[in-house]
């Protein structure tokens, strides 16, 4: 990936962020839904995360982690590694030799998370049921 692309993905990332802090996603029907949760009723992992980011954007923690808390909990990271990748992209720091981004261990453990975390929000039960989003 070169420096234009990641110009352009920080471009589209901006823009993006802009449109969830100007428009409530629940509110405004533009927003792509979840295929999934139409499909099957239930929620995905995803579920929740334009309202998550949206609440987060106007500094409401506590409903974004009632929407979504994998993708609140996740954004952190997500930020560090994408600074890190622009950093590398740019020549700014050295690029990491690893051939993969992830020990096989800790891909195997994220992927449970996720799995886990989307079982759980869909049990009907408390506390369980305080994973899941309001109702798209």
């Amino acid at each position: 990936m070169g420096k234009q692309a990641v110009l352009l993905g920080g471009i589209v990332g901006t823009a993006a962020l802009a449109l969830l802090f100007a428009f409530d996603p629940a509110q405004h029907a533009f927003f792509p839904k979840c295929v999934f949760y139409w499909a099957t009723g239930l929620f995905c992992p995803g579920c929740g995360s334009q309202r998550a980011v949206h609440a987060l954007l106007h500094g409401h923690l506590g409903e974004a982690l009632g929407q979504n808390a994998l993708v609140v909990l996740a954004l952190p990271y997500l930020g560090y590694v994408g600074v890190r990748r622009a950093l590398e992209v740019s020549g700014r720091i050295a690029r990491r030799t690893a051939a993969a981004p992830l020990p096989p261990a800790v891909a195997v453990g994220l992927v449970a998370v996720v799995i886990g975390f989307m079982v759980l929000r869909n049990l009907p039960t408390m506390p369980f049921a305080w994973l899941a989003p309001d109702l798209p």
